[in-house]
């Protein structure tokens, strides 16, 4: 007996196992940097369903053995995370989840997958999907995804209806006039263990001496996209004196002053035009949009550049916390106008030395610079 029925919500370990089993197949075809072991983790599938993804699964003698889900998004329906067990493949699962979600919308279905997933690329072709220009792919990825721009690079996108010319005028318009603020939260110490390693020691003492559970520690940057460029903001180790490069606005020192003057105990403040964040494959409940329009996109770039810098790892300003990373996207946002009281890090994480920038931002502390 099969059937094809909405996923209970304690059946979340199961949709687990069968994407994780089923993405083996990406395991050396798309990117590495685009691979992770394993392909989905359960806070991953669980931000998924918080933010509308509705699972479908088909069950055969009692035991699930492919999951699809879908999204409505604005004006269409996404097809998210489709995938059936490895043993139970070409025996018309996915095609009966994909057909059963197709009876029950008359709006136009999206589906997007990797550039290099031919076989994924030739099942939706088989049914009724058609690729979209690789021009209207980058609109529709921006549109209704939130996805970072590597993977934006390394995907494609099906339509089913395909759309006319006249659509894919007005679309590309759209995508390429759209200005936005994003916020990517990244693990501590992402892509180099010796950090991570040991900011976990450091949160372990610092939960000890406050009496309260240990949390995964993370640190922010921006994007902004406007339709001319996008840029990264973001504090970072000096990498060389070619700052230039990197869009650097200012400079402080680490540790303490002193120490500034030697390169290595220095950090930077960077605004990147088409820049790219270090580790942004590690990101975690990112991209999160913060502001639409051209006007406060701007504002946000024009805030930069009087960034105060004190000392990295001290409390100069008096705000009660150390300034680091997190204080300068926090004094960023806020300082632009923004909301950043109500922004949290994910679930289970802190973010230290962000009070720190929302205290400066408000006290109007600020640095003039040419």
């Amino acid at each position: 007996m099969s059937a094809i029925r909405p996923c209970r919500d304690d059946e979340r370990a199961a949709i687990l196992a069968i994407v994780n089993s089923a993405a083996e197949a990406y395991r050396g075809v798309i990117p590495a940097d685009r691979w992770h072991d394993p392909y989905m983790e359960a806070r991953e599938l669980d931000a998924e369903i918080a933010a509308g993804v509705e699972f479908w699964g088909y069950e055969a003698d009692g035991e699930l053995i492919g999951a699809m889900g879908i999204q409505r998004v604005g004006d269409v329906d996404l097809i998210r995370h489709a995938y059936v067990l490895p043993g139970s493949q070409r025996r018309g699962v996915g095609a009966a989840l994909l057909g059963h979600l197709r009876s029950r919308t008359d709006r136009r279905m999206l589906v997007g997958t990797w550039a290099a997933a031919e076989w994924a690329i030739r099942f939706y072709e088989r049914h009724r999907f058609e690729l979209v220009t690789s021009q209207l792919k980058e609109a529709l990825l921006r549109s209704y995804w939130t996805i970072p721009d590597r993977q934006i690079e390394t995907s494609v996108v099906l339509a089913d209806p395909p759309f006319d010319a006249t659509e894919e005028a007005r679309l590309r318009e759209a995508g390429q006039a759209m200005a936005a603020v994003d916020l990517f939260w990244l693990p501590l110490g992402a892509g180099g263990h010796f950090v991570r390693l040991n900011g976990r020691l450091y949160e372990a003492l610092a939960a000890r001496i406050r009496r309260r559970p240990a949390c995964d520690l993370y640190h922010s940057a921006l994007e902004v996209r406007l339709p001319e460029a996008r840029f990264v903001i973001e504090q970072a180790p000096v990498h060389d004196w070619s700052g230039e490069q990197r869009g650097v606005v200012a400079e402080g020192p680490v540790g303490a002053r002193w120490a500034g003057r030697f390169r290595i105990f220095r950090y930077e403040i960077r605004l990147w035009r088409d820049g790219h964040i270090p580790d942004v494959a590690e990101a975690v409940d990112s991209p999160r949009l913060l502001a639409t329009g051209e006007d406060r996109a701007r504002r946000v770039l024009e805030t930069v550049a009087r960034v105060p810098t004190p000392v990295w790892g001290r409390d100069e300003l008096g705000t009660g916390e150390m300034w680091n990373s997190n204080s300068v996207v926090a004094w960023v946002i806020a300082r632009s106008g923004l909301d950043a009281q109500s922004i949290e890090p994910p679930a289970g994480g802190r973010a230290s030395g962000w009070r720190a920038g929302l205290v400066a931002a408000a006290a109007g502390r600020s640095v003039s610079r040419p």
